[in-house]
């Protein structure tokens, strides 16, 4: 991604999307683009649509009025979800006040998108950066955030995310 003016991106001799590195990364032509593009790759999480929500194992996501306008669903349809795991903000308690964890240094998110609650299971300090894989109550998907190093979480913590 790098190095490449332009990429063909090719899974079982078919090409599946074909254009500049950034453009392909940040709108995937399918889930195979988007799952393979990325390190960490992106998050894909089954879900139901229930018309102004998505229902993810059980918890109710509010879809944005731009995303809900550009989708051609039907209630209860089932889809994956998509979303990078930079995109994704940590809401934690700390003492009774509420706090978003920076995805990088002095980078904080205020406003609130919209929340899933998730258990973490593993914590990978990678120095400047940590990746934390959450699990969904009820599931056995995981869903992976990165945020900046030194965040202080621990397994079994629970957290709500915030999805840009």
């Amino acid at each position: 991604m790098t190095l490449a003016d332009k990429i063909v991106v090719l899974s079982r001799g078919r090409i599946q999307q074909i254009g500049d590195p950034q453009s392909i990364y940040a709108l995937p032509a399918n889930e195979m683009v988007a799952s393979f593009l990325g390190n960490p790759p992106m998050n894909i999480v089954p879900a139901i649509y229930k018309g102004n929500n998505f229902d993810i194992s059980g918890q109710l996501l509010a879809i944005p009025e731009n995303i809900k306008n550009a989708l051609n669903l039907h209630p209860e349809q089932i889809c994956n979800l998509g979303i990078r795991p930079d995109h994704i903000y940590i809401k934690v308690d700390a003492q009774g006040t509420s706090r978003t964890i920076p995805q990088r240094s002095g980078e904080y998110r205020e406003e609130e998108v919209s929340d899933l609650l998730v258990e973490v299971e593993i914590i990978e300090s990678l120095g400047r950066e940590t990746l934390i894989s959450a699990s969904l109550p009820d599931s056995f998907g995981f869903i992976t955030v990165q945020v900046a190093g030194g965040v202080g979480l621990h397994p079994g913590e629970r957290l709500n995310l915030q999805l840009d």
